[in-house]
């Protein structure tokens, strides 16, 4: 390396005496083969901290020496390139790109030296993230970025709520502390700044994994996904697997099979909780069959296709396909349904490209009588199905009955969910949740919900202020009473009496929520209400009957849990239903539910106080199933709609 001769002769000028040590010099400031290696017997008059510091344009830097002897002190600074970087009373500051040394001499005869590099100031400055979510107690390292070509050695970081979160001004090391959110600040010396925020929750009690046990062919990968308590949180999951030889898993949780056998891979959270999945390996299947190879369906009919590996192969992902889904469509667990008349063939593939067909024929129908419309006092629009749950690209035609009226009209509340012919021939296109709704020219309407899944579902429970931002935003209809004197006389009371002023619209619902999960038991039903009045449609006597007994005697089953629930919530001034359907059990499998619907915008969510009920901690509410959304749970058997107890728009309270 080339040297310029200012800064030769001023390292050389340093040997004149006898105590300088070149220890704090690097090797290639060293001049005509001069060798800066100083010995490490005698201890050295002064040092610095560090032998070279990195700087940028504009920035200054105060350089402290340390001496050997306390009673030496600082004769004079000195540097080797002032264009470069100047020094006043140890004070750097970096006036231009380059190299320089800055030195220091003591009184002693001591001397020091210390290579500035100077680099452009920068323009901005980045985070490694933008959010950052960790429960109490657990610390998360940020890191900052600059420019390319540009440095900067003051970078502080800072907190906006430190009872939130504490920060490490210099390291950008923060901690969790309390629940809540705050946002931390990075900012260099010319003032760029970057944000990130920061939300901490409760520290997790538990975690599980998204399987427990799981078989896989050689070659073949899977997503594990930790799960962990309600309003909790974890940044920090560490996966570890107890045999690499059989399967590997990444830091995100990626398990890759790598040779047959068993293994058990684990994860563990920053406060030590821990979960593991039992993992078995066998060979990538070369061939496999279906339990059918042709099938033959009347339209309407359904079946359910099953591959048939050899015992000794495996394959956990299999994706089914229809060649013509306007003959037969199938979902990925191999259901299959017959459309309409033609053939198709179902194609099963597994992750290594290996697959099987088996052809489907629908054979034309038998010709049928032509239907009779119902015949009725008054006009009215009666949909034979009030919801719909579809595959992405499934379809779905809703039929009525209309006096009148020969012709309706379609619309979708959210085209991104489903789209709707003026035929009411219904299309799946996105996942989520969408309302139909169906009118006649007599103005008579009634809606049907459609709830699409896919592949997304959630892993986690929402927070329960992700859910009170929703219910604060929703725009509330009119308050509804049921028009049963009792009933609605008892609902007057429990509202006087858990309803305070002031409260939100979220406070409400909460209080509700809370009264039914925590003054209620699971059990059987007592009593009805006297004098019930007429209903037009039999639901609405069901939610009154339903919801009075358990509101009435703090007894009842998931019906009643529902009902009463529904009840409090139109109260309130919400779009409230009781939906029947399916929910996962403990012990596996699915069994049927009844909960409440409520309708957020243009999408539902799912309150469901009974079974709250059976898992409060120390007789408190956790919100566990407080405004979960039905298209993010369907995969994990969470919440599996049926149907409405009726459609909200018909009630007739």
């Amino acid at each position: 390396m080339k040297l310029s001769k200012r800064i030769i002769a001023a390292l050389l000028s340093l040997t004149t005496a006898a105590s300088v040590s070149f220890a704090a010099v690097p090797q290639f400031y060293a001049a005509g083969g001069i060798t800066a290696a100083a010995t490490e017997t005698e201890q050295k008059p002064v040092r610095f901290s560090s032998s070279s510091i990195i700087l940028g344009k504009g920035e200054r830097f105060t350089l402290k020496p340390i001496f050997s002897n306390s009673k030496d002190s600082v004769l004079r600074w000195s540097t080797s390139d002032s264009d470069v970087a100047a020094v006043k009373n140890g004070v750097i500051t970096a006036v231009s790109p380059g190299r320089a040394v800055i030195r220091v001499r003591t009184k002693t005869g001591g001397a020091a030296a210390c290579i500035v590099r100077v680099k452009e100031a920068p323009s901005s400055v980045n985070l490694n993230t933008s959010y950052v979510c960790i429960g109490k107690g657990e610390t998360y390292k940020f890191n900052a970025s600059l420019p390319a070509g540009a440095a900067a050695s003051g970078i502080t970081y800072s907190v906006k709520d430190p009872l939130v979160a504490s920060c490490s001004k210099k390291t950008g090391v923060i901690k969790g502390l309390s629940s809540g959110t705050t946002t931390l600040t990075v900012k260099t010396y010319n003032g760029k700044t970057a944000a990130c925020k920061i939300k901490v929750m409760d520290e997790p009690s538990s975690v599980k994994l998204n399987v427990s046990k799981i078989t896989l062919g050689k070659g073949e990968t899977l997503i594990l996904c930790p799960i962990l308590p309600g309003n909790t949180a974890s940044n920090t999951k560490i996966f570890k697997s107890s045999n690499k030889k059989v399967v590997s898993v990444s830091s995100e949780g990626k398990l890759t099979a790598v040779s047959a056998g068993t293994a058990k891979v684990s994860v563990n959270l920053y406060n030590g909780m821990q979960a593991s999945c039992s993992v078995t390996v066998k060979k990538a299947p070369g061939s496999f069959s279906l339990s059918s190879k042709n099938l033959r369906l009347d339209a309407g009919k359904k079946y359910t296709i099953y591959c048939l590996l050899p015992s000794d192969c495996a394959s956990n992902k299999k994706i089914f396909k229809s060649t013509n889904t306007k003959v037969a469509t199938v979902d990925q667990r191999g259901n299959i349904v017959a459309k309409a008349p033609g053939k198709a063939a179902i194609k099963v593939t597994l992750f290594n490209g290996v697959s099987a067909s088996c052809n489907v024929v629908v054979p034309e129908p038998e010709p049928e009588p032509a239907a009779v419309p119902e015949i009725s006092a008054e006009n009215y629009l009666d949909l034979h199905d009030d919801l719909a749950v579809l595959n992405v690209g499934e379809t779905f035609t809703i039929s009525s009955y209309y006096q009148e009226d020969k012709s309706i009209t379609c619309s979708s509340a959210d085209k991104k969910v489903a789209t709707v012919t003026a035929k009411g021939v219904v299309k799946a296109v996105g996942v989520g949740t969408t309302d139909i709704t169906v009118t006649s020219t007599t103005g008579k309407a009634s809606k049907v919900a459609v709830i699409v899944t896919g592949d997304r579902y959630s892993t986690t429970f929402p927070a329960a202020s992700e859910t009170d931002e929703l219910l604060n935003k929703e725009k509330l209809g009119k308050p509804m009473k049921t028009n049963c004197p009792e009933l609605d006389k008892l609902v007057d009371s429990i509202m006087a009496k858990i309803i305070k002023p002031g409260m939100t619209n979220a406070q409400k619902v909460r209080a509700c929520y809370e009264y039914l999960a925590q003054n209620s038991t699971y059990g059987a039903p007592v009593g009805y209400p006297d004098g019930v009045p007429y209903y037009k449609y039999r639901s609405d006597m069901f939610i009154v009957c339903d919801g009075y007994s358990i509101l009435k005697n703090h007894s009842g089953t998931c019906e009643n849990f529902a009902c009463a629930l529904t009840i409090l919530m139109r109260r309130l001034g919400y779009k409230a239903d009781v939906v029947e359907g399916l929910t996962g059990l403990r012990a596996g499998g699915k069994g049927g539910h009844f909960w409440t619907d409520v309708t957020l915008g243009d999408k539902h969510y799912s309150f469901d106080a009974q079974i709250e009920n059976n898992n409060l901690y120390n007789g408190q509410v956790l919100y566990y199933w407080y405004g979960t959304q039905p298209e993010h749970n369907f995969k994990t058997c969470e919440y599996q709609y049926l149907h409405r107890v009726h459609d909200f728009a018909v009630m007739n309270w």
